[in-house]
């Protein structure tokens, strides 16, 4: 049987054989899914994303845009909290900071009720932009790495703070049926996107 060549340019009818037919698992395989798209208004503490199945969906990326809010006197948080449980994460991380005058870098470790998605700098609100992924099968220990950016208008008009997160969950035998995203004070606004890869 001689091979089958296929020009996609020159292709003047469709593809009926079986082995070549186009259907949406064929599309969707391997691929990240978008499951849920949130606009949260400001004044939001928490939202919580169910129907989740982690041992199917196998991973989540999660991407945020928008503002954390309001006043402290310490940096507060935007947390990924798997089925909403009160949990202790381990989260370290790098970050790069530009103050308005001065740059400045450094490692840091902070203890929260979830995985670090995103900080603020110099204890001030700021716009942010974070993704991060988070690995959801049971039978391993369920690990985040995320990246996010802040400016800090509130600091100077040049304040941006950038950095790098990452932590570990080590239950490996619950199911993650939902995915909860919260600050750890204050409140926040703006678009949470999450997408799965079913492999």
């Amino acid at each position: 049987m001689p091979d089958i060549v296929l020009d996609y340019h020159r292709l003047k009818t469709p593809i009926d054989h079986p082995d070549f037919s186009i259907t949406p698992l064929k599309l969707s395989f391997g691929v990240w899914q978008k499951v849920a798209e949130v606009d949260a208004p400001s004044g939001t503490t928490a939202v919580t994303i169910s129907g989740l199945d982690g041992d199917a969906d196998k991973a989540y990326l999660i991407y945020f845009e928008g503002a954390l809010e309001g006043t402290a006197t310490a940096d507060w948080y935007l947390v990924l909290i798997p089925n909403a449980l009160s949990l202790t994460i381990d989260n370290v991380g790098y970050y790069a900071a530009f103050d308005g005058i001065t740059t400045s870098s450094g490692t840091w470790r902070v203890s929260l009720g979830g995985f670090m998605m995103g900080r603020t700098g110099w204890y001030v609100a700021g716009h942010m932009v974070c993704l991060g992924i988070l690995g959801a099968m049971t039978g391993y220990r369920r690990q985040y790495i995320g990246w996010y950016h802040i400016d800090s208008p509130g600091k100077s008009s040049l304040a941006h703070h950038d950095g790098f997160t990452g932590g570990f969950w080590n239950d490996t035998t619950t199911k993650i049926t939902s995915l909860k995203i919260a600050t750890s004070t204050n409140t926040f606004s703006g678009k949470i996107i999450l997408f799965k890869v079913s492999i």
